[in-house]
């Protein structure tokens, strides 16, 4: 199968394109293991091996900046070659490569998808880590995991995906032995995102929605639901700061331009037309932009940040 079928398989956009049409806020952790079957494929292609943002620095590239904010992450727990790590949602195993090369702790990387593991496993063989990198299937609400079986606990925007971010926290607390630090970011509204405001609502709503997220909180409420699954906070806050932007790839380069819009559309309708890619294509298409549009319209009215650090600890 070409790379442009595995991509553009039928069952994917079936799949999401059933998530598009369905946009009342699902609680049901299965809907992100759907909506990654698709944008796994598309992600890779604009974002390479780390799907998250990273707070870009005036003149630094993309690909250098998300190094620097996964690295963050290690030094914070000061991970180390005799450690066992949990990451929680590692995606195809990008950040957890990285953090692994640099620190040689031990890291399993937890993941919903079937697909990505499958990806994440060729990845990690590639970069010959199978002797420090392994991959386990499960739920981060309920992994079935031994209690207190970690040194150290980190997710990089992985969270957002929790139906109810305090369970999740107190799984992540069952998982850690006395001690133990988790690290790493939240999605959260900042104190510019007002309620009563329709356009701030419309935006929040198409970003959840394009990111196939749950109802994203405020930094206050983050911090509680920490504390509520038993965690003390040694640190959190937003880490994108003055002068740096996390949307910049969003809004800059030829794909995201107007006429690369254009282009992309305009291949995809024609792809879907005379039957290259299944039906629903263009719609995925349209669904993907909308919530990158929500993500920069987020940045530029300063309601809304995917960059709050966090780093709690179990007593």
């Amino acid at each position: 199968m070409s790379k442009a079928k595995e991509v553009y398989s039928s069952e994917k956009c079936a799949t999401v394109t059933t998530y598009v049409s369905a946009k009342d806020k699902i609680k049901d952790p299965s809907i992100t293991e759907k909506y990654y079957d698709l944008v796994t494929d598309f992600f890779e292609a604009g974002w390479g091996k780390s799907f998250h943002f990273a707070p870009q620095r005036m003149g630094e590239k993309m690909q250098d900046a998300m190094l620097r904010y996964e690295i963050k992450v290690a030094e914070a727990l000061q991970l180390k070659p005799s450690m066992k790590v949990l990451d929680v949602g590692c995606g195809v195993a990008g950040p957890m490569r990285n953090i692994a090369q640099y620190s040689g702790a031990n890291i399993v990387g937890l993941n919903i998808n079937a697909y990505q593991i499958k990806k994440a496993k060729e990845y990690i063989q590639k970069s010959h880590l199978e002797n420090i990198c392994s991959l386990y299937e499960g739920n981060f609400m309920d992994t079935k995991l031994p209690a207190a079986s970690f040194d150290a606990v980190y997710a990089i925007e992985a969270t957002p995906h929790a139906p109810d971010k305090t369970k999740c926290f107190k799984e992540v607390h069952r998982l850690l032995k006395p001690g133990g630090c988790f690290a790493g970011y939240e999605y959260c509204l900042l104190d510019n995102y007002d309620e009563n405001n329709r356009d701030h609502c419309q935006i929040m709503e198409d970003l959840e929605h394009g990111g196939g997220l749950q109802k994203i909180s405020s930094m206050k409420a983050v911090q509680q639901a920490f504390l509520d699954a038993g965690f003390k906070v040694l640190e959190i806050g937003n880490s994108c700061t003055e002068g740096c932007s996390w949307a910049l790839p969003l809004r800059t380069g030829f794909r995201r331009s107007k006429f690369g819009r254009f282009c992309t559309d305009v291949m995809i309708r024609v792809l879907e037309g005379v039957g290259i890619a299944p039906k629903g294509s263009t719609k995925v298409g349209d669904f993907l932009n909308l919530g990158a549009d929500a993500f920069v319209e987020a940045e530029k009215r300063g309601i809304f940040t995917p960059s709050l650090f966090f780093l709690v600890q179990k007593n």
